[in-house]
């Protein structure tokens, strides 16, 4: 059965924490092509508009982009973590900058995150519905138990001996973490663990930065390629840092997940793909007993490229992305994901044509020639089983080989993954695959909320 809810996808490139593993490249076709080929909305919870350098450059020198019409549109949800938060100059001052929330860096702004801020608001002001979400209470607790699942393993679920090991080598820098981070949670009056305070312990620990300093992991991963480090190793922060990234991302999904409006599914950047399910079992591919081989294909045609719809006149995107042939492309997904019959297959190709030539028509400019594969898995989706996809595993378990830069995962049925024609191969942006993932039952936390 079906939800009911309305469909989110917390989407992750928007984080500030990952940006020292993604480009500018990577992020704009991650929120271009999730913005008009995916019909969920994006999900963005508060901090990361204002710690994402990329889309803070965005937002600043492209005033009417495509993402300022979506938030327009109601295509972005932003996610206050307060109840009486309605603005984005009242989650800004009142719960981010008063509460001492790390992330914000001025460096990134040409102008300042208040004059970013009062943009977004005039944006939002004509969103008809104004649909947002509120952070459930105690967030930070619901993170910090995570945490400590994720960090006391002894063991991860892999056979990767090499994984196994470097694991091994960071488990008094984790258990350490763990306190240093709860500790300094407490004292900055959060609940929980604030992720900002394991990244701090992490530079604190390994002499990367000053005892009352603090960081992001661009920052951390920086001195420790010039300065070096000992045992644990650059390998090694950067798997406790893709961890904790990975962690944080999963809590808040599945926090968000609770409010009975919406159905939220994570969205895991190719970056941190790879060890994902070692890290946070979960995670990890499961279906059915008896289940099939997923069902896929894949297309070629005609797209403006991704700087073509950047500078493309918004208004008309949206128009097109709400117009009659792009709910119908959707309603074709839908209908070959949950039975992919060689004509469910050819009515999806044939609408897909017709939107991308749409597209075309309406954004002039740089045209490439890309490849779409669609990819079909039954997973247990909560408490019902449903069709939906898993892209990054799913490809790897159908056997075929990922040559392509992926846009999307669960999302309205089956997922779309694009890549680039060179010759006669696609070109594969490298770690863009992204992946989404419902929470199941025996994960979901208790009620909480709190501080990045």
């Amino acid at each position: 059965m079906r939800s009911s809810k309305h469909p989110l996808l917390y989407f992750s490139p928007v984080d500030g924490g990952i940006e020292h593993s993604i480009s500018r490249g990577q992020f704009l076709e991650s929120l271009i092509y999730n913005l008009l080929l995916e019909q969920n909305g994006l999900l963005i919870t508060d901090v990361f508009f204002f710690n994402c350098k990329f889309l803070i450059q965005l937002a600043e020198r492209e005033r009417h982009s495509l993402f300022t019409r979506a938030l327009e549109e109601g295509l972005v949800v932003p996610a206050f973590r307060s109840e009486g938060t309605e603005d984005f100059i009242t989650s800004l001052r009142r719960d981010i900058q008063e509460n001492n929330v790390l992330g914000v860096q001025e460096g990134h702004y040409s102008t300042s995150p208040s004059e970013l801020a009062g943009w977004l608001d005039q944006c939002y002001a004509r969103s008809a519905e104004r649909n947002r979400l509120v952070w459930p209470p105690d967030m930070g607790t619901a993170f910090g138990d995570l945490m400590v699942r994720v960090f006391t393993q002894g063991e991860l679920d892999t056979d990767d001996d090499r994984l196994q090991s470097l694991w091994q080598s960071t488990q008094e820098l984790r258990e350490a973490a763990l306190e240093d981070a709860r500790l300094s949670t407490r004292l900055a009056s959060g609940t929980g663990i604030r992720r900002g305070e394991l990244y701090n312990s992490f530079g604190r620990r390994l002499e990367l930065i000053e005892s009352d300093a603090t960081a992001m992991p661009r920052d951390l991963l920086e001195q420790a390629m010039r300065h070096g480090l000992g045992p644990i190793g650059i390998e090694g922060l950067r798997l406790l840092i893709d961890t904790v990234n990975l962690s944080y991302q999963r809590s808040q999904t599945t926090q968000f997940d609770q409010d009975p409006r919406y159905s939220v599914t994570q969205n895991i950047p190719g970056v941190l793909l790879h060890h994902a399910g070692s890290v946070i079992p979960e995670l990890g591919p499961r279906s059915p007993a008896g289940n099939t081989a997923s069902a896929t294909f894949t297309m070629d045609l005609k797209m403006p490229s991704v700087e073509t719809l950047l500078h493309a006149d918004s208004g008309n995107l949206i128009a097109i992305r709400k117009g009659d042939t792009a709910e119908e492309y959707f309603s074709k997904r839908r209908a070959w994901s949950q039975n992919p019959t060689e004509r469910a297959e050819l009515e999806l190709r044939e609408v897909l044509q017709e939107y991308a030539a749409e597209l075309v028509r309406f954004a002039a400019g740089v045209q490439e020639d890309r490849t779409i594969t669609f990819v079909q898995r039954t997973i247990n989706e909560t408490i019902n089983i449903t069709v939906g996809s898993l892209v990054g595993y799913g490809l790897n378990k159908v056997g075929a080989t990922p040559e392509v830069s992926l846009i999307s995962g669960i999302a309205a049925g089956a997922t779309a993954v694009v890549g680039k024609l060179v010759g006669d191969r696609p070109r594969v942006p490298k770690a863009n695959f992204t992946i989404n993932i419902k929470p199941y039952p025996e994960v979901i936390l208790p009620p909480s909320a709190g501080d990045d």
